[in-house]
C-alpha cells in the first residue's frame, strides 16, 4: 500500500495538542477540588470560631460572680473548664461546660482559648474596684471613678498592622506545622502542648498565653486563626441580664425595683425617690436593710462545734454589701470568748458561699450607670446602652432593643 507523504509530520502534532488538553482539564479539576476543599476547610473554620464566640457570650450573661465574666479554658483536655486558672494562661475551649458540640476547625483540630485575668468568673465580686477591675463598659459617674473595662488582651493583625484590644481570643491552630509534634488523644482532642499547636509572628508568641495575640494571613510558618470576643460583643448580652435583675423577676414580684414598690417590702418604696434628679440615673442605696430584701440572701450556714451559732452579716467595703458568715469566737478550750458587755463575741469566719445580685450589681457599678424614668403609680424604664425595659409591680420587665448611637 502506498504511504501518503506527510501523515507522519499530521499525527505528531496533533498528539501533542491532545495531550496538552488532557493535562490542563486535570489541572483546572485538581484546582477545583483542592481549591474546594480548603474553601470548605476554611468555612468550617469560621463556623466553629463563631459558635465558640456565640456559647461564651451566652455563658458569660448568666454568670452569677459577675455578668460579663468568662470560663477559664480546659486545661486538661476533658472540655470542662477548671473551677480557677492563673491570669494569662492559654488552654482548649471548655466545650462542655458551655454545652455545646465540640468545636473542631477545618483541619479537625480542637480550639484554643485565652481570657483577660480581669475577666475571670472565679474572682468575687467584692474584689471589683479594689484589686480588680470593674466589669463595666460604660462611662463611670463622677464619684465612683473607674476604668470602663475593654479587655486587658491585644490582638493584632499583622496584614493590616492594626490591633485591637479584646476580652478574650478563640483560636484555631490549623493543621500541624514544620516541627510540631502532636500526639493521638486518647480522649478528647489530639495531645500536645500549646508550641504544639500555636505559632509566633511579629515577635508574639501566641502560645503563650498573652496578653497579646497575632492573627493574619498563612503560610508554612504560620496558620492560626484567631476571632477576638470585643467588650461590646460581650455585654450586648450581659447588660440585658443587668436590668432583668435590677427589675426583678417574678409573678408576684419577689425580687429588684418590683418588689421594693409593692406592699411586700416594708417600708416600700415610691418610683420617684429612686431616680437621681441632676443625672436621671439610678440612685439606689444597697445597704439599706429594704434594698438588701429584695434581692436574694445567702442561707444560714449549718452550726456544728467549730461555727457556734453561725449568721450571715453585712460588711461595707466602698459602699457596697458583702455577705460574710460570723460565728461566736471559742478560746482553747473551745469556750465562748465572752466579752466586756457580758456578751459571746463573734468574729468573721470567712466570705458567705456563692454569688448574690446586690453584691455584683453594686461593686460593678451597675445601677448608678442605669438610666432610670419613674412611670406613676407603681413603674418605672430602664435604660443601658442597647437595651430598655420596661416594668411595674405587676409587670415582668419586657426587654427591648434600642438604637447605639455612634461615637462622633
Amino acid at each position: 500500500m502506498k504511504e501518503v507523504k506527510g501523515s507522519r509530520g499530521f499525527a505528531l502534532p496533533t498528539l501533542l495538542i491532545l495531550l496538552s488538553a488532557i493535562a490542563a482539564f486535570v489541572a483546572v479539576k485538581t484546582l477545583r477540588t483542592f481549591g474546594g476543599f480548603e474553601l470548605r476547610a476554611s468555612m468550617q473554620t469560621d463556623k466553629a470560631l463563631q459558635l465558640a464566640r456565640d456559647a461564651l457570650i451566652a455563658h458569660a450573661a448568666w454568670e452569677d460572680s459577675s455578668p460579663g465574666s468568662l470560663l477559664c479554658p480546659d486545661l486538661n483536655n476533658d472540655g470542662a473548664a477548671e473551677g480557677t486558672c492563673a491570669a494569662n494562661v492559654i488552654g482548649r475551649l471548655p466545650w462542655r461546660t458551655l454545652g455545646i458540640s465540640q468545636p473542631l476547625d477545618g483541619s479537625g483540630e480542637c480550639l484554643w482559648y485565652a481570657l483577660s485575668p480581669g475577666a475571670r468568673s472565679q474572682l468575687a465580686p467584692s474584689l471589683r474596684g479594689q484589686s480588680q477591675p470593674v466589669l463595666n463598659p460604660e462611662p463611670p459617674a463622677a464619684d465612683h471613678p473607674y476604668t470602663p473595662f475593654t479587655g486587658e488582651l491585644t490582638l493584632r493583625d499583622s496584614t493590616t498592622r492594626l490591633g485591637q484590644k479584646v476580652v478574650a481570643v478563640i483560636i484555631s491552630p490549623g493543621r500541624a506545622l514544620s516541627g510540631q509534634a502532636r500526639t493521638a488523644p486518647t480522649s478528647g482532642c489530639n495531645g500536645g502542648d500549646a508550641s504544639a499547636y500555636l505559632e509566633s509572628r511579629d515577635g508574639i508568641n501566641n502560645a503563650a498565653g498573652g496578653p497579646n495575640f497575632v492573627t493574619g494571613s498563612a503560610d508554612t510558618a504560620f496558620n492560626d486563626r484567631i476571632m477576638g470576643l470585643t467588650s461590646d460583643q460581650l455585654f450586648a448580652a450581659a447588660k440585658a441580664r443587668v436590668l432583668i435583675e435590677l427589675a426583678g423577676r417574678g409573678i408576684p414580684a419577689k425580687t429588684g425595683l418590683r418588689f421594693l414598690f409593692g406592699p411586700s417590702s416594708i417600708p416600700s418604696m415610691s418610683p420617684s425617690e429612686l431616680q437621681d434628679p441632676l443625672s436621671g440615673y439610678l440612685k439606689i442605696d444597697f445597704l439599706n436593710p429594704a434594698v438588701l430584701r429584695a434581692f436574694p440572701a445567702p442561707p444560714t450556714p449549718k452550726a456544728d462545734e467549730k461555727n457556734v451559732d453561725p449568721a450571715i452579716e453585712v460588711q461595707e467595703i466602698d459602699g457596697c454589701p458583702h455577705y460574710v458568715v460570723t460565728r461566736v469566737k471559742l478560746d482553747v478550750y473551745g469556750q465562748p470568748v465572752i466579752g466586756t458587755d457580758g456578751l459571746p463575741v463573734r468574729e468573721v469566719r470567712g466570705s458567705a458561699d456563692g454569688n448574690y445580685a446586690v453584691e455584683w450589681l453594686c461593686f460593678n457599678r451597675w445601677a448608678e450607670r442605669t438610666q432610670y424614668t419613674p412611670i406613676d403609680p407603681d413603674g418605672a424604664r430602664l435604660n443601658l446602652t442597647g437595651w430598655q425595659t420596661e416594668f411595674s409591680i405587676a409587670s415582668p420587665p419586657r426587654l427591648v432593643r434600642t438604637p447605639i448611637t455612634p461615637s462622633p
